[in-house]
């Protein structure tokens, strides 16, 4: 266990193993990107982005020589994921881009000669920070003064056209400031009641709702909820829709079936394990997003349990690594291209006739039937 922390936040055991197996390699690495912000404004964050300064083969071969799996996600762009305790760590090479095309990837990138060239070429100033748990906070262009400003700064003070955001409720004042200042704003997969400018978003309850009315039609009646956090939209609506269809039914569960809020695959893990040792356990899962499957998934198989057999499961998102699981997980799928499009074109239009009224766009996933799913006897 890690005893130094970032303004309170600790780094997990699962990352900071990967920064040793790095340094043990003789590389450098670092904390980057939304895990530094978010420690900053004192969130606890489940996203851990890394930069190394190897490439991605050496980084590769240094986390396998510490036996942490590795998936090769984004070598095109110098990126690898780590899975380490069931985390998933993201990795990047120190780089410099090319021209972006799609305002997201660049057409080529090549190896930066230091960290300090990495964090230059990055979006905003409050992304443009690096820590480590024995050097400290590396902050050139004020990232931390700007989020005690509440400010969103482009790096190279460039002027942003517009603005695309995935926010918690507690940052709703931040963007009304910056609505108010004529930037055009659109939400993504959140909903915040308190902000007036265009969302678009997934239809969490009603998606949590069918989940659990299909499970309670094979007969589920024990029914455990393994949520994400309850700091934005998607975990409180998820779980309204988990609770509306067991009042529905006019089932109670004990508390413990309803998991407290949780930031990992390492923090699912530990609930799954808890509540599957119960005298009078879950017979079925619902986890609210492919990284709860990821650490619910590890639990089992470290019980003994198998997934059909023993407990039945489903899950919110896509997972590439569902296609090789038997039985495959059956999960309410949601295609995030969509809404990314969909998000973009709203942009486009705002930019170009300015502002309009305030849309909220509601999309729906596909409910895809895998072979996790267990029909019980009404004794069960």
């Amino acid at each position: 266990m890690c005893n130094v922390s970032l303004n309170g936040t600790q780094p997990s055991d699962a990352s900071l193993r990967v920064l040793r197996a790095f340094e043990a390699a003789g590389l450098e690495a670092w904390y980057v990107g939304g895990w530094v912000r978010d420690a900053l404004m004192g969130y606890p964050s489940h996203d851990v982005d890394m930069c190394c300064s190897g490439l991605w083969q050496e980084s590769k071969a240094a986390l396998e020589a510490a036996g942490i799996a590795v998936v090769e996600s984004g070598i095109k762009f110098g990126g690898i994921t780590a899975i380490s305790d069931g985390e998933r760590i993201e990795v990047t090479t120190y780089r410099l881009d090319g021209f972006y095309t799609d305002g997201r990837h660049p057409q080529s990138v090549e190896r930066a000669a230091s960290l300090e060239d990495d964090l230059a070429r990055r979006d905003f100033t409050v992304n443009a920070m690096a820590w480590h748990p024995e050097r400290g906070l590396v902050d050139r262009y004020d990232g931390q003064g700007d989020l005690e400003r509440k400010l969103i700064r482009a790096m190279n003070d460039k002027r942003l056209d517009a603005l695309c955001i995935a926010s918690v409720d507690s940052e709703a004042d931040t963007i009304n400031d910056v609505i108010r200042s004529g930037m055009p704003i659109v939400l993504v997969d959140r909903v915040l009641n308190d902000v007036n400018t265009s969302q678009v978003c997934w239809n969490d309850e009603q998606s949590a709702e069918q989940l659990t009315k299909l499970l309670l039609a094979n007969n589920h009646r024990r029914i455990a909820v393994v949520n994400v956090t309850l700091s934005h939209s998607v975990g409180r609506n998820r779980l309204a829709g988990f609770k509306k269809a067991m009042q529905e039914a006019q089932i109670s569960l004990p508390k413990s079936y309803i998991s407290p809020s949780n930031f990992s695959a390492e923090d699912a893990y530990r609930y799954v394990l808890r509540v599957m040792k119960q005298k009078s356990r879950p017979t079925a899962l619902l986890c609210c997003n492919n990284v709860m499957a990821e650490g619910a998934l590890r639990a089992i198989g470290e019980l003994g349990l198998k997934i059909y057999d023993d407990v039945s499961l489903v899950a919110f998102g896509s997972q590439d690594w569902n296609k090789y699981l038997m039985p495959k997980i059956t999960s309410i799928e949601m295609d995030s291209c969509d809404m990314g499009e969909r998000a973009g074109s709203i942009m486009v239009d705002m930019i170009n006739s300015g502002p309009k009224i305030a849309a909220k766009m509601i999309l729906s996933g596909r409910l895809m039937e895998g072979g996790s799913v267990k029909k019980l006897s009404l004794e069960t």
